[in-house]
């Protein structure tokens, strides 16, 4: 049956209770020396507990078996041995998951160029956030140093469809490539961006849409993502407002969620943070 399992529990919490008392009645019961008043009377009132007691216990298990099959009769899904189940689905789903192939889609929102309905990496589909990434390296994230510190990105430029520099360029290649500053500033104002659980929806002017999730960002010698409220990619654009040797080794970054983004901007970080990058296809 379905509720095994807790009629089980029910069962022992009865007789867990039930011991104690009827041991007391049984040392009442077994009080039969009718030399001593009032013996034949206890021993008479031990009986009549222990039967009361038997018959109690038989209708709290009664009531309690009809009370878990009129529960889990209008709550299957509640049931343990759906709960195990549905458990195991999920498992094997999430492996199955896990080991997909990314398929990259160059979703037509009606700009000038299209964007990919996943983050380059590891994103095995939309909701999946992918994989972090320094400005310009072209390997994931590791916290042993970064290729480009004693770099001025001015001098470099803007690294969008260079392989040099731009790691979706060299891996995926066929016309996909990191997106530019401007790229990021036509996705802010000329679509709709709507908050959702994983991040923003962001539908474009002709219908279509992607997910962008907030997905947070590693900071170096650390080795977990943090600020997973917020959502940050990066562009393959340079800082080009300043010549401290600090900002010349920033880049520009799309920036949401958490307390200081409301909604969706532009904003300089520093080219040693890990972030996400969002592929664009021309």
């Amino acid at each position: 049956m379905k509720n095994n399992s807790c009629n089980r529990r029910l069962y022992t919490g009865i007789i867990t209770f039930l011991i104690p008392v009827i041991l007391f009645a049984q040392r009442q019961y077994d009080y039969d020396d009718s030399s001593i008043a009032g013996g034949a009377d206890r021993a008479f009132n031990g009986l009549i507990i222990i039967i009361l007691l038997v018959i109690g216990a038989v209708v709290v298990l009664l009531l309690g078996n009809l009370f878990y099959k009129i529960y889990y009769g209008l709550n299957p899904e509640a049931t343990p041995e759906c709960k195990v189940q549905k458990a195991k689905e999920e498992k094997q789903n999430e492996e199955v998951y896990l080991n997909k192939k990314a398929t990259p889609v160059a979703v037509d929102l009606g700009l000038p160029v299209k964007w990919c309905n996943i983050n380059f990496g590891k994103a095995n589909s939309p909701k999946n956030i992918g994989e972090y990434y320094k400005w310009g390296e072209l390997h994931s994230y590791s916290v042993n140093g970064y290729d480009l510190f004693n770099c001025n990105f001015n001098d470099i430029g803007d690294i969008s469809g260079n392989p040099k520099y731009d790691i979706v360029s060299k891996i995926w290649g066929n016309g996909w490539r990191m997106p530019t500053k401007i790229e990021f500033q036509e996705l802010i104002e000329k679509c709709l961006w709507t908050e959702c659980e994983k991040g923003y929806n962001v539908t474009g002017p002709n219908g279509n849409s992607i997910l962008i999730q907030c997905t947070g960002y590693v900071i170096p010698t650390i080795y977990s993502p943090s600020n997973h409220d917020k959502g940050c990619y990066w562009s393959s654009t340079p800082n080009d407002g300043t010549s401290n040797k600090e900002f010349n080794q920033s880049s520009y970054s799309l920036r949401f969620g958490g307390l200081f983004y409301k909604g969706p901007t532009i904003e300089d970080c520093a080219g040693h943070l890990a972030m996400m990058i969002r592929p664009v296809h021309h």
